[in-house]
């Protein structure tokens, strides 16, 4: 799920230094030069097979015995081969070895970049496809995890179940979003988790979503880019709280603090751009339930009292509260109903008009035994 660049070293550049370092076996020595056309062949062979994604078709030699595999090569001199003569830190050749370690700048392809590369391991296992045993491009980068838990020695035997080859795979395996999240909050106040899924792009071909997800549970990034997630959750949720309290909108929290990360993480697939993604789709809900909750505030007409000395507020009839006041026009009731009498010509408080200031009636409310 990491795109990696070609290895720097080709396949015959690299039996040219593993010759190189094959002293004390001339016989060894001999068929090797003897096969380096058939080196070649091979090495093509592998190279139109993953152009096309069809490692898998390539015929695996059998576990049993000692066939016969290029030329007049062994099982087991090719797999000596590579751990004499190509992975021995004394020899030539481990310098290719180191080469294709180092480009991957200490992030595994395999799981995203969460584990350390500390060796190489073969896309296709040696011991089925020694043929393949020194062949660069066939020697990835990887993890303890991607490598002894995660891939093993499994290969694939269809189409579906063929996990990413990090050189040579379709783009869109390194382009396109797959892998996405959701954060579920927790029922009793604590910080919640992130469920990963796999969520290829409708117009996929149906066989490289069937792959996406084999990659996706082989190597149990689930789980992995869950746990990735859960460890940084609490540094967000401390700086979402900060700019909070600081009387920030959520509107404004997203687009300061989570839009940035999204768009800025490492490549398409990666643990931090989904886990941002889950929280600012989590924010976005909360925001639009903030919204769509009608806003109570204290009646702007009677201040709350709810009533004017002996009759209900006319505007919220003795609640004391209304929804969303700024569309509230206040002028219409500078002037109310008189609370003691009915327009008496008599009356000592309105003068016989039945009507006396807000303000007027709001000071008596107030001021009432």
């Amino acid at each position: 799920m990491m795109l990696l660049d070609e290895p720097l070293y080709t396949f015959e550049q690299t039996i040219d230094e593993c010759i190189l370092g094959v002293t004390g076996n001339d016989s060894l020595r001999k068929k090797l030069i003897a096969s380096k056309g058939d080196f070649s062949n091979v090495g093509m062979q592998y190279r139109c097979a993953a152009d096309t994604a069809e490692l898998y078709a390539i015929q695996s030699v059998s576990v049993g015995g000692d066939p016969i595999v290029i030329n007049a090569l062994k099982k087991s001199e090719l797999l000596k081969l590579y751990e004499q003569y190509f992975r021995a830190s004394e020899k030539p050749a481990r310098k290719v070895y180191d080469s294709i370690l180092n480009s991957a700048q200490d992030k595994c392809p395999f799981c995203g970049g969460i584990g350390t590369p500390r060796n190489l391991d073969h896309f296709l296992p040696k011991v089925h496809y020694p043929q393949f045993s020194v062949l660069p491009s066939n020697l990835v980068p990887s993890c303890r995890d991607c490598n002894m838990d995660g891939k093993g020695k499994n290969f694939a035997t269809s189409a579906e179940k063929q996990i990413i080859q990090p050189y040579s795979d379709n783009q869109r395996f390194f382009i396109d979003q797959w892998i996405v999240a959701n954060y579920v909050v927790a029922d009793d106040g604590e910080p919640g988790e992130f469920k990963y899924y796999v969520s290829p792009p409708e117009g996929w071909p149906e066989v490289d979503k069937q792959r996406a997800r084999a990659h996706f549970e082989g190597f149990d990034l689930a789980k992995r880019y869950a746990t990735k997630a859960a460890e940084q959750l609490g540094i967000v949720l401390g700086q979402i709280r900060s700019m909070e309290q600081a009387d920030l909108d959520i509107s404004v929290i997203k687009s300061v603090l989570l839009q940035p990360a999204i768009e800025t993480a490492q490549f398409s697939n990666h643990w931090q751009k989904g886990m941002y993604q889950a929280l600012y789709s989590h924010y976005t809900i909360l925001e639009n339930a903030k919204l769509s909750t009608p806003k109570i505030c204290p009646c702007p007409v009677c201040e709350g009292e709810g009533l004017f000395v002996n009759y209900f507020c006319p505007l919220c009839n003795g609640k004391g509260t209304v929804v969303d006041p700024l569309e509230i026009d206040i002028s219409d009731y500078q002037n109310l109903k008189c609370p003691e009498c009915d327009g008496r010509e008599r009356c000592r408080l309105c003068s016989g008009k039945g009507l006396i200031s807000r303000e007027k009636a709001l000071e008596m409310t107030r001021n009432r035994p």
